[in-house]
């Protein structure tokens, strides 16, 4: 909690009640509310086979439904866009960039050897889906245009990475050797594969990813 601060014109013509709400509510740090995001996160998981419109309306159904709704003493009019006053809502599906240039300010400030290897692996994957899946080379013949589940594979190959590399992370894994393992040059240059050899390339990334992967486990951390 933050110092209260003191607003005198406020208790002028005003409720006891409006009074201590106001002070109720400069008493809140800002925060970052994660809660859409997990269950944004899970829903996606779990609808994988589903069109993409349809991901994005059950997800949206199901933070509706399973949100936390906080009520302060006092209210009549009940509320916030967060769990609670001043909290930042995380939405990595319209915003993930945000994580990105957070930990890249913490670089900045304190050095890359401040991050611990998981973040690392987070600024890793984010670039990579900044780099490798959102730009696009409107005049190469191929990456001018990506039908839709090109996208859906690129994108798997990106989480795949992350979610492998975390695991193996977790083993004790250096984060040197998984970041600078040769398949994410494969997965950069997956936007480039031709429409018709894109289930068959994307397996042959999975399997190298995998192998690789296990590879960089088994050195550890040294």
């Amino acid at each position: 909690m933050t110092t209260k601060f003191k607003h005198d014109h406020w208790t002028k013509g005003v409720t006891e009640r409006v009074n201590h709400l106001r002070d109720t509510f400069w008493k809140f740090e800002p925060s970052v509310d994660i809660e859409r995001s997990v269950i944004y996160t899970r829903t996606y998981k779990e609808t994988e086979a589903e069109d993409t419109i349809i991901r994005r309306a059950t997800s949206f159904k199901n933070y509706m439904n399973e949100r936390t709704i906080d009520i302060l003493p006092g209210e009549l009019i009940v509320g916030t866009s967060g769990k609670a006053p001043k909290s930042f809502i995380f939405c990595p599906d319209v915003c993930f960039g945000w994580v990105e240039a957070e930990l890249e300010e913490i670089v900045k400030m304190v050095g890359m050897d401040a991050l611990s290897p998981i973040d690392r692996l987070k600024m890793e994957a984010a670039r990579s889906i900044r780099e490798d899946f959102l730009h696009q080379n409107s005049f190469h013949e191929i990456d001018t245009y990506t039908p839709l589940q090109k996208q859906f594979r690129m994108m798997k190959l990106v989480l795949a990475f992350y979610e492998q590399s975390k695991k193996a992370l977790e083993g004790g894994a250096s984060i040197q050797n998984l970041i600078k393992m040769p398949v994410r040059e494969q997965i950069g240059r997956f936007k480039y594969t031709k429409a018709e050899d894109v289930e068959k390339e994307y397996q042959a990334v999975l399997d190298e990813l995998a192998k690789e992967v296990a590879d960089a486990a088994g050195k550890g951390a040294f």
